[in-house]
């Protein structure tokens, strides 16, 4: 394909995460991890606590963890809905 990206209405951010992707950069904002502040964590404990109950020193508590981990960087409760399952 000879046509640029916003030739395609497409917009210079995306052209340039093609561009990078092309050329096999990766953007330092997708190597960087979100923090998650002790608040966030609290959130996210009780609604996988709501979701897989209180796994926490049981068998299943890595899935538990995971749990934590995912809705705290912005999964959100349907991940907390998914691991559940």
């Amino acid at each position: 394909v000879d046509s640029k990206w916003q030739e395609l209405g497409g917009s210079e951010q995306a052209a340039s995460y093609f561009q990078a992707v092309d050329t096999h950069q990766t953007p330092n904002f997708l190597l960087q991890s979100q923090g998650c502040s002790d608040a966030d964590k609290g959130r996210a404990k009780e609604m996988c606590s709501k979701h897989l109950g209180d796994a926490e020193g049981t068998e299943n508590a890595h899935f538990f963890e995971d749990c934590i981990y995912d809705v705290c960087h912005g999964a959100g409760e349907t991940q907390a809905e998914l691991a559940a399952e």
